[in-house]
């Protein structure tokens, strides 16, 4: 995605989440007037918020990237 993209080619640790209901779902809300976390189902934020903890967890800890 465009968002993460230059930092990710730039070398920086990134990530991007996909949802099951693919980035076509999202993207339609993306920077819109419409773009509220009540789109998402409440399990989709906390499962999606436990992959970013263990992913940011495991980064801060790396020795080098």
């Amino acid at each position: 995605q465009v968002d993460v993209a230059i930092f990710a080619n730039a070398g920086v640790p990134s990530a991007n989440y996909e949802s099951d209901r693919g980035s076509d779902y999202y993207f339609n809300f993306h920077h819109s007037n419409a773009d509220y976390v009540s789109i998402f189902e409440e399990d989709d934020i906390k499962y999606t918020a436990g992959i970013f903890a263990v992913l940011a967890h495991n980064i801060a800890n790396m020795e080098e990237w």
